[in-house]
């Protein structure tokens, strides 16, 4: 049975449930999970799902208990979740920045986040390290937006025995100049060279256009940074970079200026046309900006040996709900 291409995603997301669970499920389940997951359909598309699954081999049916996956399910859910990721960072980015609806001169509106989970015991230091990372100048904003276990974070559910922290993503400044007709073209994220206090330059960067995970996220999960040494003037801390057509410097600085006005800053650098940024050209009739990316916060929770999984750029939350630190 030929599936679209829209429908085969929905399948590989069951795949992934029925992969993760002990026990056959049913459709009542699946479909409650897909909808804490965000994919709202019914029990009665999940068994249309489920009928196309068994014709496919993908699933084995035990009676009224459900399903459980098989091996071919698995290798098809393996291959699936690769297929999918392709170029997923770049439209990941561009949905959230265009979903944005943050507006600095009213302080209010869905900004985009970062998703942090640190256990119970390890709020108060989470909380305390991340206002001083943003006090050295390090991350984007000390605003945050705190759930406990049971509550929704950027819609997803906070486990037992966690606390999740969403902190404001650096994307949220692009979300506000595209809301003000400004083009804004994600190139870049990496790692930026503190050296004397002042951010030097980028050590390496991978590009956002036609890459399968997270630039930055990459070099946070292995161990490139040092924001703790960053913080005392000399380390490697997370950043982005972003280019623009230069007709519109006016308007970027007006619009940082707003931000900084609330509270929310990690600019690292406004280059200058035609020039490079921290060492990385940005191409004619153009200028580039540099910022510190909002995971920063989570490095420096590693770094300290805070158990802190975090997902970038993981979802949208109302700024008026955020506490400022």
């Amino acid at each position: 049975m030929p599936v679209a291409e829209g429908n085969q995603r929905k399948i590989i997301e069951i795949l992934r449930i029925l992969r993760d669970s002990e026990e056959p499920l049913g459709a009542k389940r699946v479909a409650d999970s897909l909808r804490r997951a965000g994919v709202t359909i019914g029990e009665r598309a999940v068994r249309y799902y489920f009928r196309i699954m068994d014709e496919r081999g993908l699933t084995e049916k035990h009676g009224y208990a459900g399903r459980t996956i098989t091996e071919r399910g698995v290798e098809e859910l393996s291959r699936g979740l690769v297929s999918r990721r392709i170029g997923f960072v770049i439209s990941r980015v561009e949905e959230k920045i265009y979903s944005s609806r943050f507006d600095p001169s009213t302080g209010r509106g869905e900004a985009v986040v970062n998703t942090t989970f640190v256990g119970e015991e390890d709020e108060d230091e989470a909380l305390s390290t991340i206002r001083e990372v943003f006090e050295s100048g390090m991350a984007v904003s000390p605003h945050v937006s705190v759930r406990r276990e049971g509550e929704l974070l950027a819609g997803r559910p906070v486990s037992a025995g966690r606390v999740g922290i969403a902190t404001l993503c650096s994307m949220t400044m692009d979300g506000v100049l595209l809301k003000r007709g400004v083009p804004i073209t994600p190139r870049f994220g990496g790692v930026v060279e503190v050296s004397g206090g002042e951010f030097s330059r980028f050590t390496d960067a991978i590009s956002y256009e036609g890459s399968s995970v997270d630039p930055v996220e990459v070099f946070m999960e292995t161990g490139m940074t040092s924001v703790g040494e960053a913080m005392e003037g000399d380390g490697r801390l997370l950043g982005n970079l972003r280019v623009i057509p230069r007709s519109a410097q006016e308007e970027v600085v007006r619009v940082v200026e707003e931000l900084e006005a609330l509270g929310i800053g990690g600019v690292m650098d406004v280059g200058l046309p035609n020039r490079s940024v921290l060492g990385i050209p940005v191409g004619m009739d153009r200028f580039g900006v540099a910022m510190s990316a909002g995971i920063n916060t989570a490095a420096a929770l590693n770094e300290r040996g805070i158990d802190a999984p975090t997902e970038e750029i993981s979802g949208l939350v109302p700024f008026e709900e955020m506490e400022r630190l």
